[in-house]
């Protein structure tokens, strides 16, 4: 294994008694920036890279699996300062040996938050002798398990180095690290990603969910303001069942801010049907979010009486379940057809009956 000069460099500084980087880890969407929002370089990394020194480390062949698991445990502690040591010996040390649970050296630097150690690891080890797109057990990359943790600054070391792949998804269920970071709701890094050009930024998951219907379903309003930000993101890009961002947010409610937005959305479908032909505003009526309901209602796009294909109108959906409010809102408004039946016959007052919702047929 060949070790550039910048290890080398550090290597020496270490000898010297002059330590290059501490283990400090700080989880968190923000981890490693500045007051500006900046992302900040591991300590003294920048005085490494103005010294340019020609000296490559020869390993010998033979690999100890006492030296693997300890530069391993190393990693985990988040000791630059060890695996500095141990890059530096004639001994060979497996960069890419998977721990009990699947997890490369590097891939446990980046689940702790050891922002130093990636640093090291990424300078240190060239070309491919570094398997930076290596995944886990579970499929997932080092970008990948950075993203999950929320580890900003450890994101945006992996993205700056050519070798990491910013799209690959992971095996168990296809999550892109772009994926995983509007999932978990992390606007520093979905920030990260969105200025990367090389990120797929509509590339869905294996169930066919996209990154903003993701955070819309979560309700992650933040997230979902940067990506409508975006050009590149398909606002009405549905699932393979028809479901959209915006009838995930009316289905899940979690947020009537994320409702807005996407309303307020130049390219936004409102009455964007699923496989059903169930609308954004008709599952609304029917989970029984009534202030989604209202934002709906408000809006003069929205066709009030769409039903499904089986004929139920969002008046019937809300009379069935027993919304008697939202039943009441429907009521007020002119352009509702309050005896719109289904494709049995069977009308709103007659669904309310059936289920025994006196205030309703009241």
């Amino acid at each position: 294994m060949q070790v550039n000069n910048f290890c080398w460099l550090g290597i020496a500084l270490l000898l010297l008694g002059s330590p290059i980087w501490g283990a400090g880890k700080h989880r968190g969407d923000g981890e490693g920036s500045n007051s500006r929002g900046e992302v900040s370089k591991p300590r003294r990394l920048h005085e490494i890279e103005v010294l340019q020194e020609s000296t490559t480390i020869q390993r010998a062949v033979s690999i100890r699996p006492s030296a693997t698991q300890s530069f391993c445990d190393a990693c985990a502690r988040g000791d630059s300062n060890r695996v500095v040591s141990m890059l530096s010996k004639r001994e060979r040390v497996n960069v890419n040996v998977r721990d009990c649970y699947g997890f490369t050296p590097l891939l446990i630097a980046c689940w702790n938050g050891s922002t130093d150690v990636v640093a090291l690891l990424l300078h240190c080890i060239e070309g491919e002798e570094l398997g930076v797109n290596i995944p886990s057990s579970g499929g997932t990359t080092p970008l990948g398990i950075a993203c999950y943790q929320g580890f900003t600054g450890i994101v945006a070391l992996l993205l700056k180095d050519s070798r990491v792949e910013a799209n690959q998804a992971a095996d168990d269920d296809g999550s892109t690290p772009f994926c995983i970071a509007c999932c978990n709701g992390l606007p520093g890094i979905v920030g990260l990603l969105l200025n990367d050009s090389r990120v797929e930024v509509n590339q869905a998951r294996n169930d066919s969910a996209t990154p903003l219907y993701l955070a819309c379903q979560n309700g992650h309003n933040t997230v979902v303001q940067l990506l409508l930000t975006d050009q590149k993101v398909e606002v009405n890009q549905p699932l393979k069942d028809g479901r959209t961002p915006l009838y995930a947010a009316c289905c899940f409610g979690k947020s009537e801010e994320v409702v807005k937005m996407l309303l307020t959305h130049q390219n936004i479908q409102v009455n964007q049907a699923n496989h059903n032909g169930a609308t954004p505003f008709c599952i609304a009526c029917y989970q029984g979010f009534i202030g989604i309901v209202r934002l709906l209602l408000s809006d003069s796009r929205v066709k009030v009486n769409q039903p499904l294909k089986d004929g139920m109108t969002p008046l019937y959906a809300a009379c069935y379940q027993g919304f008697t409010e939202i039943v009441a809102l429907l009521l007020k408004d002119s352009r509702v057809e309050v005896n719109q039946a289904k494709n049995d016959g069977t009308t709103p007052l007659g669904a309310a009956c059936y289920r025994g919702f006196i205030e309703i047929v009241a």
